[in-house]
């Protein structure tokens, strides 16, 4: 009459939902650290454009440019530099922020997913002792048994 339970930890749907949350959160932050990735290529390809609209500048000075077309070429680095590029470098900065409170919220996840594991842990060598105890109780009522039959 042994008696084998399976082991069963009563949270383990909310347990397996902390799972999916953190694995959720690690995928948002490698979206965000792609758009970062993004927006600091898009800031470099700009400082390039500036660059080379300053060479282009000093090209129309030395070959005797129009005015207007040096107006052109002031306004268009004034704009690069001016609205393109600072707008472009707010865009990373709140994307970093974003990616942080991200980062927050995962280390908090993780660490809820953990103590639910650290209780599944306890909780199963709780049940390893009980088992324990109960074949042991099972084994000495059959040793007694065995030992009344045998008198």
């Amino acid at each position: 009459k042994v008696i084998c339970m399976a082991y069963k930890f009563r949270l383990q749907k909310v347990l397996d939902v902390k799972e999916k949350e953190e694995d959720n959160k690690k995928n948002e932050m490698s979206l965000v650290n792609f758009e970062i990735d993004k927006a600091k290529k898009q800031l470099k390809e700009l400082h390039d454009e500036l660059e080379e609209h300053y060479k282009q500048r000093q090209d129309k000075n030395l070959n005797g440019s129009s005015i207007q077309e040096l107006l052109e070429v002031n306004k268009y680095i004034d704009y690069l530099k001016d609205t393109a590029i600072k707008q472009k470098n707010v865009e990373i900065d709140n994307l970093q922020k974003r990616l942080e409170d991200k980062k927050e919220e995962f280390i908090d996840i993780r660490r809820q997913r953990k103590s639910y594991e650290n209780l599944k842990d306890k909780d199963y060598q709780k049940f390893l002792e009980k088992e324990s105890k109960d074949e042991e109780k099972i084994i000495d009522e059959i040793v007694s048994f065995t030992a009344r039959k045998n008198y």
